[in-house]
């Protein structure tokens, strides 16, 4: 058995936090918060009858934050979050980071320059590049897609720093979820990993069947070998 010197760990949480409206907002605001995965409605308290305790209802989008996606989310049969084992979410993790000048397309050459073999097959991917403005973010091109398939990917993320939704069709998202390979959008912090190979915990807070996405809460683990 593998021993873990919980001293040497070292752990990146890179969820963003969503901060509900204290007020309600009208429908001029729902389409702004919908493409900045924000949209979440102020939260009613409720007063249990039984006891002195209370509880919160919640309405909110289910790509909210740092959130899972899954096929059913761009198909209408595809595999809710429900239908996948439980260790899609976490496990190895293989980071890539880029270093290209603006709005570079990722191609499939850039992957093998910068993999070097350490895909192995079930790994969780992580991708980042240098860029701090949206119209310098390098584009991810199909063919990435197609070699995450290959590597036999099991999970892969990005943050805002990576394009990944061009051309509108058959582009490296759509590829994914049509093959059954969820996505991890929306995550931060990426900037602070030190290990291009560490181990990555990205649970589901929603385990409800028929959902196409759930918030998570994601770690990065480093300071130990994840083989």
């Amino acid at each position: 058995m593998q021993k873990i010197d919980q001293a040497e760990i070292r752990t990146i949480d890179i969820t963003s936090t969503i901060i509900p409206p204290e007020e309600p907002f009208g429908p001029d605001q729902i389409s702004t918060r919908v493409l900045n995965e924000s949209l979440i409605y102020p939260l009613k308290k409720y007063q249990l009858a039984i006891d002195d305790s209370t509880y919160l209802m919640v309405t909110l989008k289910s790509h909210l934050g740092t959130h899972v996606e899954c096929p059913n989310h761009l198909l209408p049969n595809g595999k809710d979050i429900t239908e996948f084992p439980v260790e899609t979410w976490f496990g190895r993790m293989v980071f890539f980071k880029f270093d290209l000048p603006p709005q570079t397309p990722i191609t499939r050459n850039h992957l093998i320059e910068i993999d070097q073999e350490r895909l192995k097959g079930k790994d969780i991917v992580l991708l980042h590049s240098t860029a701090t403005k949206k119209d310098e973010v390098p584009q991810l091109t199909p063919e990435v897609g197609h070699y995450f398939l290959e590597k036999k990917v099991k999970m892969v993320g990005f943050d805002t720093s990576i394009g990944f939704a061009l051309p509108a069709k058959g582009n490296t998202h759509d590829i994914l979820l049509e093959n059954n390979v969820p996505l991890l959008e929306w995550v931060i912090n990426l900037d602070k990993l030190q290990q291009d190979v560490s181990y990555l915990i990205s649970l589901p807070g929603l385990k409800v069947k028929g959902m196409d996405a759930s918030p998570v809460w994601a770690v990065v683990l480093e300071g130990m070998e994840v083989r």
